[in-house]
């Protein structure tokens, strides 16, 4: 695939589709994904969908998602490294508190992804680890965080391996 070696890219909100590329940065985010548009009271949405994709981030999360609803759907795609961030969900520095705050929605199939992911105050990460994913991580942070699992699908947390059915 494409090598790209850049800043972040960043996804405003609508529909963002990545195929068979590496994107690989230094001290930037791979992902960023906030909006400052509102439908009715909501930030607008971001969907985000990756196919056969290797993400590394050096020094950043692979993906920060500050002020927005996002999706982001993963297939066949490698993402994070050992002692990295692979999400880093916050609330947008403007306007008013808890009213732009991140939530966001993984789903995968046959990925591995690696690295913990931080939930920042107000807000919400729901992670699917569809068939024969893998997720090396733990949750962090105050925010609120649920994790389904596929039958096939495992998750090792730094102190227990779990694979069970959703």
């Amino acid at each position: 695939p494409p090598v790209i070696i850049a800043p972040a890219i960043t996804a405003a909100p609508g529909y963002h589709e990545l195929t068979h590329t590496k994107l690989q940065t230094s001290g930037n985010c791979a992902i960023l994904a906030h909006s400052h548009e509102r439908v009715g009271r909501l930030s607008a949405p971001i969907l985000i969908r990756m196919h056969d994709c290797r993400l590394q981030a050096e020094n950043s999360p692979v993906f920060i998602i500050s002020n927005a609803q996002a999706e982001i759907r993963l297939t066949d795609c490698h993402a994070g490294h050992k002692g990295s961030l692979l999400l880093h969900a916050q609330e947008s520095v403007w306007g008013q508190p808890g009213f732009n705050s991140a939530s966001v929605r993984i789903s995968t199939a046959n990925c591995t992804l690696t690295g913990d992911i931080y939930v920042g105050p107000n807000c919400k990460v729901e992670l699917t680890l569809g068939p024969s994913s893998v997720w090396t991580g733990t949750f962090t942070g105050p925010g609120s965080a649920s994790l389904h699992r596929h039958v096939s699908a495992t998750w090792n947390s730094p102190r227990h391996t779990f694979s069970e059915k959703m």
